[in-house]
């Protein structure tokens, strides 16, 4: 399971909305043929909303979770291309560059 906190840029919290409910809408069927493809059995998006800036917290779980970004980064794909510039407007990802942050370290779990 890959867990990732993006800040939304500035002034952007309405497109990332707008955004979640075009994937949970209109884009549905879009948005699990890309999940399929990229070997995604969980994809999901919480908002943080802070006075110092909101944050999306994005969980990727499945056998493609590991490569998901750097095959994104590449595809030629109608679905994919739209994603990848939507997260780029509105997180400020440039997906040219190679990721340098770190994976979340886990100090505390609890299963039961």
């Amino acid at each position: 399971m890959s867990v990732l906190m993006i800040p939304i840029l500035a002034g952007e919290v309405e497109n990332w909305k707008k955004m979640s409910q075009e994937i949970s809408g209109s884009k549905k069927k879009e948005f699990e043929d890309f999940n399929k493809r990229y070997e995604l059995t969980r994809h999901d998006a919480w908002l943080a909303e802070s006075d110092s800036g909101d944050l999306a917290v994005v969980m990727h779980e499945g056998p493609g979770e590991e490569q998901f970004m750097k095959k994104l980064a590449g595809s030629n794909h109608v679905f994919d291309t739209w994603f990848r510039s939507k997260i780029s407007a509105i997180h400020g990802v440039d997906f040219s560059q190679e990721s340098n942050s770190k994976p979340l370290q886990q100090y505390i779990g609890s299963q039961h």
